[in-house]
């Protein structure tokens, strides 16, 4: 595959990146805008079509580039680990994460970025989704809360909105619409939803929702998580019917 990189046009500031598959006979245009929505930092898929379906076969080849690391310029460090990336892609996903590939900081020099910070697993999931468009959790995943909780915190600090959305989703399909199981993975991201409030907002409502669910459902489930979390406990009782 071959990429190609078209700079901003004269008085605009898109930037149109194509990857031409030759074994899909296909150049696949990313055009990034600003202009294109109100969110920062959007992006639209367009494509060049010889063969049908091209569209679909983004992913594959997003996850070609990702693991032949070809033309990768950039480093992603997390604790003992490493991930050599494109900066592109991390231009079309984050203004954050674009002025550390462009800005006048260190990691620009450096063509790197130290995320330890963040946590190794979610710094691993946050790679995984910009080349799959997903993330999994395996089945050796024994805090699959805790990594969506932490998975929307990252979206919220990188600003990038779809993540968001995609972890908050998972969160909402984990807990489910039958009573939840209370579980020391539930309680600790809970209470990392609680400390950050704004972002986990979407999480926090379908839990109290789960909990007075559970309140009939399993009263035994129900009185441990009141009494786990009170922020979450003064939440159910607003909402109780």
């Amino acid at each position: 595959m071959q990429i190609a990189f078209v700079g901003p046009a004269t008085n605009r500031t898109d930037t149109m990146i194509i990857l031409h598959s030759s074994r899909l006979s296909t150049s696949i245009i990313i055009l990034k805008s600003p202009s294109l929505s109100k969110r920062p930092r959007s992006f639209r898929v367009l494509e060049t079509m010889s063969t049908p379906g091209a569209l679909s076969a983004v992913a594959e080849e997003f996850k070609s580039l990702f693991e032949s690391s070809q033309a990768t310029d950039f480093t992603i460090f997390c604790d003992t680990n490493s991930w050599k990336v494109h900066s592109f892609v991390l231009k079309l996903y984050s203004d954050v994460l674009a002025c550390a590939c462009d800005g006048d900081f260190k990691e620009a020099a450096a063509r790197s970025i130290d995320l330890s910070v963040d946590g190794g697993t979610s710094v691993s999931a946050l790679v995984h989704y910009m080349y799959y468009f997903d993330y999994a959790t395996d089945d050796e995943c024994h805090e699959p809360y805790t990594l969506h909780v932490n998975m929307v915190l990252l979206a919220d600090k990188y600003d990038i909105p779809h993540l968001l959305d995609l972890a908050n989703e998972k969160l909402v399909d984990l807990l489910g619409n039958e009573a939840i199981a209370v579980t020391p993975d539930l309680i600790q991201a809970a209470k990392l939803a609680y400390d950050a409030e704004g972002p986990t907002t979407i999480f926090r409502e379908a839990l109290v929702n789960a909990t007075i669910k559970s309140s009939t459902l399993k009263p035994e489930q129900y009185d441990a998580i009141i009494r786990a979390l009170p922020a979450h406990a003064q939440d159910v009782a607003t909402a109780m019917p």
